[in-house]
Order: structure tokens, then C-alpha cells, then sequence
């Protein structure tokens, strides 16, 4: 699945809309979730206690080239 990217102070909820939505389709419990990141200094992966967005998610330049792309499919 692909998504257009909503703007900057919209996505963190676009993607946490379809985690959920995800987490419905399979009754998954949001509690049973987990969520990790990839260090920046090691690359390897740490679990986080919640979904945040960070870095390019945040830049709305990129985001306006990811809908330009999205546009283009």
C-alpha cells in the first residue's frame, strides 16, 4: 500500500490512523504493538514506548516532493 503524504502537522496522525486501522482489521490489541528505531549510531533497531514521526517526516519540502512522486504513479 502506498500513501500520499498528508501535510507536516497531519501525518504523524495519517500513520497512526493506519496503524490502527490495521490493528482493527486483524483485532490486534494497540496495546500489543510495539515500535522500534534504528540507532544513528549503530544502525541497530531499540524498542520506543509510542509512534513518532522524526527527521524527513517532519520537513515539509520532502513531503511536498513524496506527494509530487505520489502524483506521478
Amino acid at each position: 500500500m502506498i500513501l500520499r503524504p498528508f501535510e507536516v502537522r497531519f501525518i504523524e496522525k495519517q500513520m497512526k490512523d493506519e496503524l490502527a486501522a490495521f490493528a482493527a482489521e486483524y483485532y490486534l490489541p494497540l496495546s500489543k504493538i510495539h515500535y522500534n528505531r534504528l540507532s544513528s549510531l549503530n544502525g541497530q533497531p531499540y524498542g520506543v514506548g509510542r509512534f513518532e514521526l522524526f527527521g524527513l517526516w517532519k520537513n515539509e519540502e520532502a513531503l511536498a516532493e513524496a506527494r509530487a512522486a505520489f502524483a506521478r504513479l
